[in-house]
Order: structure tokens, then C-alpha cells, then sequence
């Protein structure tokens, strides 16, 4: 597996359980670096990887897909950007919390073992706020620590946002539902 994969602010790291998500906040205390603190493990039901390639870049982003037979997750990760993009294929993705997670709905109430219907939640631990962004006619429920994502029929993708508050849920939402599929730099000498 390729290892640490930065896009700043976010960390991925893909393994054979999936890939862990750190959304760093604060300076590392050596100064090397920044903090991670806790991941939330993105899975699934009968998901387990052998290898990870890439499958599409451009000069900004790059596309990392996790395979495991016909199941596979693609991971869109954009340089600079506070957003991954996912698309998981053959499975229900899954999220494994830190301890004391919540994931509460767009109204702030909590989700738990009851699915609920909806589009966006936030997860909220240790002083971090993750934006989960969903297809339209998604459920999600959490028991024992994990977040079911149960996405309807069509509709394989989702997205993970670290924001600077909970509160910022719906404003990020234009962003976070429209994977990039391309990016270049672009640049034209004026002469003086």
C-alpha cells in the first residue's frame, strides 16, 4: 500500500482494511508536522483490499482506487482541498469511529442504531468536526462505533469534509457533493 497519502489538510492512509482519514488541526509539540489525533477508519462489509493504484491524476488531484476482487473504493483526493471524494463499488462503506464520536443529523440530533434518512451528517470528536455529504435517498445509522452508510440504488459515492465547526455542515454542501474529475494549472505570460 502506498502509505501516507497528504492532500493538506487531510491524511489518508489505505491498508487492508480499508483506509484510515485524519483531518489534523494543530502543530505537532515537536514541531514536526501536524497533529492527526484520531482516524476514522472508512470500510465496508466483507471489504478487504489487497493493493491500492492509481487510476487517474491530473495537476492537482489524484484518483487511488483500493481494490478487493470486483469490490473496489475509489479515493479522489485534491491538493489543497478540505474534501475527499469516495466511490465505493460492491459494498456498504462503513465508518469506524474513534471512541466517542457522535454523528448527529443537519437539526444536531444524534444518529444512532435507528437508520436515519439524509443527505449530510457531522461527526464530532476531540475538538474535530467531519462532514459526511451522501447521495439523496441515503440512510445512516451507528451502533458499536460504526457508521453504516447506506447509499440508494445509483448512487455510489460519498464525501468526507473536515470543517472548521459542526455548524458549517450546509454551507460546505455544494462543494462536497460534486467529485472533481479533472484539474490543471493554467498560466499565461502578459508581456509588459
Amino acid at each position: 500500500f502506498a502509505g501516507d497519502l497528504w492532500s493538506s489538510p487531510l491524511v489518508l492512509a489505505p491498508d487492508a482494511q480499508g483506509v484510515r482519514f485524519w483531518y489534523p488541526v494543530a502543530p505537532a509539540a515537536n514541531g514536526d508536522g501536524m497533529q492527526r489525533g484520531d482516524a476514522v477508519r472508512i470500510s465496508g462489509t466483507g471489504f478487504a483490499p489487497s493493493r491500492d493504484l492509481a487510476t487517474d491524476w491530473g495537476d492537482w488531484h489524484v484518483v487511488v482506487r483500493l481494490e478487493d476482487g470486483a469490490k473496489h473504493l475509489d479515493m479522489t483526493l485534491v491538493r489543497g482541498m478540505p474534501i475527499t471524494w469516495f466511490e465505493a463499488t460492491g459494498f456498504v462503506p462503513t465508518l469506524a469511529l474513534p471512541t466517542g464520536a457522535k454523528v448527529a443529523d443537519p437539526q444536531g440530533a444524534v444518529i444512532g442504531a435507528t437508520a436515519a434518512t439524509t443527505d449530510r451528517c457531522v461527526v464530532s470528536f476531540g475538538g474535530r468536526s467531519i462532514g459526511v455529504y451522501l447521495p439523496a435517498g441515503s440512510s445512516v445509522s451507528v451502533q458499536s462505533g460504526t457508521a453504516t452508510l447506506a447509499l440508494p440504488a445509483g448512487g455510489s459515492w460519498f464525501s468526507l469534509a473536515g470543517l472548521p465547526a459542526a455548524s458549517d455542515l450546509d454551507a460546505w454542501r455544494a462543494w462536497a457533493t460534486v467529485v472533481p474529475r479533472t484539474t490543471r494549472i493554467g498560466w499565461e505570460r502578459v508581456p509588459p
